[in-house]
C-alpha cells in the first residue's frame, strides 16, 4: 500500500523536542492502552497491524513531505522523504504480546486469554506513532525516516520479524538504524545505553532423552526418564563455571523440563532444554557446546538402554552491539535536549533488533519505566510508568530533527 502526501515548502524552524513530545503523552497513553488491550502473538498480529495501519493514515495527508507506506511480511513500513538530499535512517519498534495470562488487573488489561503485553511492545508501538504524529504538527526532520513497526520479535524457535525484515532489505538504503525498549526494573525516565556488547546471544539447547521406562513396582527392572533428568539437571547446575569461567559472560539456565503423564508408569522419554545467554566468541561456545553434549551423554550412559535422541542447538538472535560512535553521539544529543542518561549494564535478555545492527550502523536504548515494586518483563503483573512516554517520543523526535 502506498500513500503520497502533497509536499509542501519545507521550512525549517528550531524545535523545543520536549515540548513538542509532550504534547503527544496523551495520545500515545490512549494508544498504548488500546494496544495493550488486544495483545496477539508473533506472526498473528492482524488487529494491531489495523491498528497501526490506521492511526498512520489518518495522520498522514497533514503531513506536508512525502510518505509512502508499505506491508511486508515483516511489519509495516513508512517512509517519510523531507529532501531527496537527506540520508535516510530507521526508527524500529516491534508490536508482539507473550503468551501470558495477565493479572494486572488494570481496567485497560488484555481481553485475549492468555495472551498479554508482558514486554512493552505496546509502549514502543505507541511512541513512534506519537513521533510520526508529531510530524503533522510542526516538526520537521533534518533527514529523511523509515518508520519500522515489527512483527513477531517474542520468537526464538522460528525467524523472527526483524530477521525477516531485514532480509526484505529494510536496511539497504538506511545510513542508521535506531531502537528504543522500556525496561521496568529501572529509574523511569532515564534513558540508559552502552557503546559496543549490549545484549546477549540469545541461544537454546533442546534436548530428548529416551529409555525403556516401565511399571512403578519394579523401578529395578527398568530406566526411568525422570531420574535421568534428575540427574542430568543437578549435574549441570554449575556447569557454565566449571567450563567457561566465573569471569565470562554467559548465563546458562534450565527452562524446560517435561516426562510423564501417570503416577503408575515410570516415562520412557524426557524432553529438556536450556537458555544460553551469552556474549562467548564462536570457539569458547563451541567448545562449551562439546563439552555439554559429552556430560549429557555421559549421565544417560549410567542408565540401562537410555540414549540422547536429540541434542540441538538453536542460534537465536545474535548478540546486540551497539556502534560505538553513534552511541556516543546519541548520548550527546540526548543530553543536548536535558534528556536524562546513564550507563547499562550488560544485559542477558535477547533482542532481535541485532539484526539491524548487524547491517547497519546504529543504537539501541533502554527506557527506564519502573513503577511501584518494579515487576519485571515476562511476568503477569508487568506493568510500565505510563507517565514517562513522551520522553520515548522525545527520544524518536530528536534523532529526527538532529
Amino acid at each position: 500500500m502506498s500513500v503520497k502526501s502533497p509536499v509542501h515548502s519545507k521550512k525549517k524552524d528550531s524545535l523545543n523536542v520536549t515540548a513538542a513530545a509532550k504534547k503527544q503523552q496523551d495520545y500515545v497513553v490512549n494508544a498504548r492502552r488500546i494496544m495493550h488491550k488486544i495483545p496477539e502473538l508473533g506472526w498473528q498480529e492482524s488487529k494491531t497491524v489495523d491498528f497501526i495501519l490506521n492511526q498512520i493514515e489518518q495522520v498522514t495527508p497533514f503531513i506536508p513531505f512525502d510518505v509512502q507506506i508499505k506491508e511486508y511480511k515483516g511489519g509495516i513500513c513508512v517512509d517519510v522523504t523531507v529532501d531527496s538530499d537527506f540520508e535516510r535512517v530507521l526508527f524500529r519498534a516491534d508490536m508482539d504480546g507473550l503468551p501470558i495470562e495477565e493479572l494486572t488487573g488494570l481496567p485497560f488489561a488484555s481481553t485475549h486469554r492468555g495472551v498479554m503485553h508482558a514486554c512493552g511492545h505496546d509502549c514502543h508501538s505507541a511512541m513512534l506513532l506519537g513521533a510520526f504524529r508529531s510530524l503533522a504538527t510542526g516538526t520537521v526532520p533534518n533527514k529523511n525516516i523509515r518508520f519500522i513497526w515489527q512483527r513477531a520479535e517474542e520468537l526464538f524457535d522460528q525467524k523472527s520479524g526483524g530477521a525477516t525484515l531485514v532480509e526484505e532489505g529494510v536496511t539497504d538504503d538506511v545510513s542508521k538504524v535506531y531502537g528504543l525498549h522500556l525496561s521496568t526494573p529501572r529509574e523511569a525516565g532515564t534513558l540508559l545505553s552502552r557503546p559496543g556488547s549490549m545484549m546477549a546471544n540469545a541461544a537454546h539447547i533442546q534436548m530428548e532423552i529416551g529409555c525403556t521406562g516401565g511399571h512403578v513396582m519394579h523401578p529395578e527392572l527398568g530406566s526411568n526418564a525422570i531420574d535421568i533428568i534428575t540427574d542430568i539437571h543437578m549435574a549441570l547446575r554449575n556447569f557454565a563455571m566449571r567450563t567457561v569461567g566465573p569471569a565470562e559472560t554467559i548465563a546458562f539456565t534450565p527452562s524446560v523440563s517435561k516426562a510423564g503423564d501417570t503416577e503408575n508408569i515410570m516415562p520412557n522419554h524426557a524432553h529438556i532444554g536450556y537458555s544460553i545467554r551469552n556474549f562467548l566468541p564462536p570457539e569458547q561456545l563451541h567448545t562449551f557446546l562439546v563439552r555439554l553434549r559429552h556430560q549429557v551423554e555421559s549421565i544417560i550412559q549410567i542408565y540401562p538402554e537410555a540414549k540422547l535422541k536429540k541434542f540441538e542447538y538453536l542460534p537465536g538472535f545474535p548478540a546486540l552491539i551497539n556502534d560505538d560512535t553513534s552511541h556516543q553521539n546519541m548520548k550527546d544529543l540526548l543530553n543536548s535536549h536535558k534528556l536524562k542518561t546513564g550507563d547499562c549494564p550488560l544485559l542477558f535478555s535477547g533482542e532481535d533488533f541485532a539484526y539491524y545492527a548487524q547491517k547497519k550502523p546504529g543504537s539501541f536504548w533502554m527506557l527506564g519505566a519502573k513503577q511501584g515494586p518494579g515487576y519485571d518483563h515476562h511476568t503477569p503483573y508487568f506493568n510500565p510508568d505510563e507517565s514517562i512516554l513522551w520522553i520515548g517520543v522525545a527520544y524518536w523526535l530528536a534523532i529526527a530533527t538532529a
